[in-house]
């Protein structure tokens, strides 16, 4: 054994004197080591000048590499990834972990000088995430042997488990009751064991999170004056190695098995507390004696080699077997051992001490034994149920340029979330404020267009402004556009219509206040009717559940009629007039299942700007029996004029087409010239909800049926569907009378299908080709932080981002079950959740029509079948993408449909090309190695057809 010790190796302060060296960490490679002080700085320095003592005075070989010093408090704890060593993470007492990476780019491959020093780096190690949740010191650190995870502890009680690719917080283990000053994985990756002043040692398992085992027997006694309480597990996973134990007054390192967890083994001989122990990553064949040949395999067995520093400022190196040590190096510091790494081929140890030096331990090959291979190591943790997995070689070039091609993509979309990422307000992109030209006066009616709505500011006693709310009456959501709905107040009082269809008013909705809602600016698109009030559509439903009790009252709830708001950001006006009765409730409506709210009949109804400029129609209807006019203007000129018997009770149009809706179910179609598209439409019952998007038209009927007919081909695209199933009638008891979800907001798609919004911010929509509900938005999948959702942009089309925004401001049962989206351990129940929640969307996003969230969930779906090399999915949609190769239907035996189209949602103004999506997403699927030939295989395929095209 050789013993170094680097003078020129140290942290200064301002004055150039030492400060302590609190953590150490060696490089993958070997080639340089990371220390972190408490000058607030994290240096990197090669390891050549330290093993080869005549590199140190050599000017060509460098001793210091690189100064870090984007921390505020003193490095507590540096700690690089495994295998390539491709991150650094580092823990202080500013509270915050970051992760660095080395910046390899032709701007951060010279490196630069030191902010405030003379010192020039040669590397650049840049900062990609700032990890925070730690309420007090950072003090360990530990990647698990894969890099799956990473694990922190702290002075705060608590062990945060971070993931290892996005570093996104997975847990948070809270159950020790002091400081946790020691954190260290299994390497078969099934446990994590953390040592605290709570003087326990407790084991999680990493499948629940949940305690596997507590251990306080040998801490019972010992100090709480240790700066650290750093354990190790051995590399065979067999035993755990903790520091600070104690057998009465005599300190001791206390092993504990793997199984049964109970201490069987103490180091005893240093003078003071044990601050870190720490395993040698390699396994040896160690010979029974001194004597014995190390080259003979009777005479050696299987064990490993533990380090222990301590308060004594001494270090001792054992064989876990033997009951003394192998070597003990006296003293070589001045004051306590606060950490120890070993390098990774086992032969030199490296320790840093408060008083700011470092030594070296080198030992000599074969001076431990004969070093294990890989594999003999990996088939040692095999019976602890480890699974090694085999590198993967590359086998094609075509693999090697998608993987650079993914490379670059990863690199300029993750170069604009940097400074958000070290900014301590780091806020999410706020949406444009509400544009409003309507003003609403006390009695709840619309002005003039050019009156806005002003706002009260007051001032409070601390001098502080406070701005009253604007109430707003309900808006709904524009055909096409960015569905953005109402925030709707929560009510038990649910309008119900009474046996002769009037709505009683009681309530009072004055205390109550609704937030603006935000609409984006969408041209070539229609306003929804206004017959959509700010608290959706009242309904009633007689449900088919089986019921428990006959005792029942036929529940008699009222509310405030509601007057209809504008919907649209795009100048289209709607007024109203007074009322001049209720409106007449058919027969059909007293057997239905559904029972929605009538309309009152007023003497005039009026939509302009439907061509965005000046296209006016308007109603008025009679107090006394007679015909209802209609009247279409353009400015001062009258386009058409039409009668019709009954009176009016919704109008809805655009430039295109128009319709009315009368209180006897009768419904007028009329072209842009007025002419008469089709005769009189009879429903069942009156329109309780009218809509045109381009040439598609949607009512909803008293009775709750939904009809979407096709006004340029004359046809019905969806046909009296009723809506009784996505209001919950299943969950209602039968016969008795029930306030159900509500509908806040409805309209029809420009592909011609409709999507209605609950109350329970649910979205459904109805599947055109399998005549059938389905729910396209499920608000319990959702998180709660819109960062951590793949659809929380929300822009010009993102549908579902817009519904997901919609329900975090409403809450409700939203996130209930997001927890199911997150992996946790080797449980692949978060796993499923993750790829089936990413599935449920993505056709979702292709039902409702929103390309840029489609494409968008696209690639995320790639990127998890790469990550779980999901192989099977992964043939399931390249060829469904893909499509018919050289006139075949398949690709290792994987079907495509008879009738596959080259485009997806086609009602666009082009369509998106199915295989250009391919070719788009093939690179990321290439991240997974494993994928490589069946990438390959696709990849050649698509290269192919698009030279035949």
């Amino acid at each position: 054994m050789h013993l170094a010790k680097p003078s020129w190796l140290a942290h200064l302060d301002d004055k150039n004197q030492r400060t302590s060296i609190f953590s150490i960490h060696v490089h993958p490679d070997g080639t340089r080591i990371a220390t972190g002080g408490l000058d607030n700085k994290i240096k990197l320095w090669s390891t050549l000048p330290i093993t080869d003592g005549s590199k140190a005075l050599d000017p060509n070989v460098p001793n210091l590499l690189c100064t870090l010093g984007l921390h505020n408090g003193s490095v507590l704890c540096v700690r690089w990834s495994n295998k390539d060593g491709r991150y650094l993470a580092s823990g202080s007492d500013d509270q915050l972990l970051l992760i660095w990476e080395w910046d390899k780019s032709t701007e951060g491959w010279a490196g630069g000088s030191v902010f405030g020093s003379g010192e020039q780096n040669i590397e650049n190690w840049k900062v990609i995430r700032r990890l925070t949740g730690h309420q007090s010191d950072v003090v360990d650190l530990a990647w698990s042997r894969d890099n799956t995870y990473l694990a922190s502890c702290g002075l705060d009680n608590l062990v945060f488990i971070w993931d290892g690719r996005t570093f996104e917080k997975l847990h948070k283990l809270d159950m020790h009751q002091g400081f946790v000053k020691g954190v260290t994985w299994d390497p078969v990756g099934e446990f994590l064991a953390t040592e605290s002043d709570d003087k326990t040692v407790k084991v999680w398992r990493t499948s629940d999170w949940k305690i596997q085992a507590e251990i306080s027997e040998p801490y019972a006694s010992s100090p709480t004056t240790t700066f650290y309480r750093r354990l190790s597990w051995s590399p065979d996973g067999s035993h755990v190695a903790t520091a600070n134990g104690a057998q009465g007054p005599v300190p001791v390192a206390a092993i504990f098995n793997r199984g049964e967890w109970k201490p069987d083994v103490s180091l005893v001989g240093h003078d003071s507390a044990i601050e870190v122990v720490s395993f040698n990553p390699v396994i040896f064949m160690i010979p029974e004696s001194d004597d014995a040949d190390p080259e003979s395999p009777e005479s050696a067995s299987v064990g490993s080699v533990c380090a222990v520093g301590s308060q004594d400022h001494s270090i001792s190196v054992w064989v876990t077997r033997n009951a003394r040590p192998l070597f003990v190096c006296q003293k070589p510091f001045d004051h306590s051992v606060l950490d120890l790494a070993w390098s990774p081929d086992g032969t030199h140890l490296y320790a840093c001490s408060y008083d700011g030096t470092v030594v070296v331990l080198q030992f000599l090959n074969n001076e431990f034994g004969t070093r294990l291979s890989m594999d003999e190591h990996d088939k040692i943790l095999a019976k602890y149920g480890f699974v090694p997995k085999d590198p993967i070689i590359l086998e094609n070039t075509t693999q090697l340029s998608m993987e650079g091609a993914l490379a670059i993509a990863n690199k300029n979309s993750s170069s604009g979330r940097i400074a958000a990422l070290m900014s301590d307000n780091q806020e999410l992109p706020s949406s444009p404020p509400i544009v409003i030209s309507d003003t609403v006066d006390k009695k709840g009616n619309f002005g003039s267009p050019s009156s806005a709505p002003s706002q009260t500011i007051t001032l409070t006693k601390d001098g502080k402004k406070r701005i009253q709310p604007q109430f707003i009456r309900g808006l709904t959501s524009s055909p096409g556009a960015p569905l953005r709905p109402p925030m709707l107040m929560q009510t038990d009082n649910i309008s119900s219509p009474t046996m002769n269809g009037n709505i009683s008013s009681a309530a009072v909705f004055s205390q109550l206040q609704q937030r603006p809602l935000i609409l984006d600016q969408t041209s070539g698109l229609d306003a929804p009717s206004r017959s959509l009030p700010a608290g959706g559509i009242p309904t009633l439903l007689i449900g088919n559940k089986r019921k428990e009790s006959f005792a029942s009252e036929i529940a008699s709830q009222s509310n405030k009629r509601q007057s209809f708001g504008k919907s649209r950001a795009d100048s289209v006006i709607e007024t109203e007039g007074h009322v001049l009765r209720s409106g007449l409730v058919p027969p059909s409506v007293t057997m239905s299942q559904v029972r929605l709210a009538s309309h009152k009949v007023k003497d005039y109804l009026a939509k302009e700007r439907l061509d965005g400029t000046t296209l006016k129609l308007e109603c008025f209807n009679n107090s006394a029996k007679g015909p209802s006019q209609i009247v279409c203007t353009r400015g001062k000129v009258m386009v058409w004029v039409d009668f019709v018997p009954s009176s009016i009770i919704l109008l809805t149009g655009h430039s295109q087409y128009s319709a009315v809706a009368c209180e006897d179910g009768s419904l007028f179609i009329y072209s842009s010239a007025g002419r008469r598209l089709l005769p009189v439409i009879m429903l069942e019952s009156a329109a309780s909800f009218l809509e045109i998007c381009r040439e598609y038209l949607l009512c909803i009927t008293q009775t709750g049926l939904i009809s979407i007919w096709d006004l340029r081909n004359l046809k019905a695209t969806v046909g009296s569907v009723s809506t009784a199933p996505i209001l919950q009638a299943a969950t209602l008891s039968s016969e008795d009378f029930h306030t159900a979800a509500s509908i806040i907001s409805a309209c029809v798609r420009p592909n011609g299908v409709p999507l209605l919004v609950t109350n329970l911010n649910e979205a459904w929509s109805y599947h055109l080709d399998m005549k059938t509900w389905v729910r396209v938005y499920d608000p319990r999948y959702s998180t709660q932080d819109p960062s951590n959702s793949e659809t929380s942009e929300v822009v010009d089309g993102s549908i579902l981002a817009s519904l997901e925004s919609m329900a975090r401001q409403r809450g409700g049962n939203i996130g209930s079950l997001a927890y199911l989206r997150y992996p946790g351990g080797k449980d692949t129940q978060g796993k499923a959740h993750v790829i089936g929640h990413l599935e449920n969307q993505l056709v979702s996003a292709e039902m409702v029509n929103s390309p840029t969230e489609y494409k968008r969930l696209l690639f995320t779906y790639a990127q998890q079948l790469a990550d779980e090399g999901a192989e099977f999915r992964l043939h399931e949609i390249c060829m469904m993408l893909l499509g018919p190769v050289n006139g075949q239907d398949s690709i290792n035996n994987n079907q495509t449909l008879s009738n596959w189209d080259p485009f997806i949602m086609v009602t666009l103004a082009n369509g998106m090309s199915k295989r250009q999506l391919l070719k788009e997403i093939l690179p990321v699927l290439s991240a997974n190695r494993t994928l490589q030939r069946h990438v390959t295989e696709y990849g050649d395929a698509l290269k192919k057809i698009l030279k035949i095209d």
